[in-house]
């Protein structure tokens, strides 16, 4: 029988070699990779749908439908733009146009008139459109 009070020989400290190692490098590379687009997504979802919310209650039409829906611009000073198609309600004539909804919130949201509810000029619409969608990387 062992004597429990003796001190037991310990093996000396070996540390992984590199092949060990590469497996743990990589997968730690994988989760920050796969985190960040989580972060990036999730946010862009969330833009997007408050902003289908806004213009689905501005046209009095929940059943609204959208299509090329993109996020320009960042997380605290971009918009979110695309196409709408709208029944006719009470406060719109229904139809289908394009809309830009800020962030922030700083403006907006705006409707092409085209759909029958517009709190700017058809001009109006065109610059902010060209400026705050496709200037900031909208892409049809």
């Amino acid at each position: 029988m062992p004597n429990l009070l003796e001190p037991i020989a310990l093996r000396p400290h070996r540390t992984p070699s590199r092949i060990a190692r590469a497996p743990i490098g990589l997968l730690g590379v994988a989760l920050l990779v796969l985190f960040g687009c989580g972060g990036e997504a999730d946010w862009r979802s969330k833009v997007i749908a408050d902003a289908e919310a806004q213009i689905r209650a501005r046209l009095g039409d929940p059943s609204a439908q959208f299509a090329r829906v993109q996020v320009t611009g960042d997380s605290r000073s971009g918009q979110t733009c695309g196409i709408v198609t709208a029944k006719p309600a009470a406060s719109a004539g229904g139809g289908t146009g394009r809309f830009i909804v800020y962030i922030d919130k700083g403006a907006g949201p705006f409707i092409e008139p085209s759909v029958g509810i517009s709190t700017i000029a058809q001009a109006q619409f065109d610059f902010q459109w060209a400026h705050d969608c496709v200037g900031e990387g909208y892409r049809a």
